[in-house]
């Protein structure tokens, strides 16, 4: 609709070190809404899918996202 946006990322390339491969446990996805706060965290703990549909949002509002993966080694690098 006219107030939500509806996010897609993909698997990063790289999952491990090296050639190891460790599997995703979870994404964290932040928004910076452009009212001095920063990016805030918008998904909950563990969230595990690739999308993920940002509601109210103000229509002609500029917002910022980045995402970054978990996996056994923790967070990699935010995009």
């Amino acid at each position: 609709g006219p107030t939500s946006l509806w996010l897609r990322w993909t698997v990063p390339l790289d999952t491990g070190i090296g050639d190891r491969t460790l599997p995703i446990i979870s994404y964290e996805l932040q928004v910076d809404e452009g009212f001095g706060s920063g990016f805030i965290t918008l998904t909950e703990s563990n969230y595990t899918a690739l999308e993920f549909v940002h509601e109210s949002l103000i229509q002609g509002h500029q917002y910022s996202y980045r995402v970054r993966a978990s996996n056994l080694m923790g967070y990699g690098a935010l995009s």
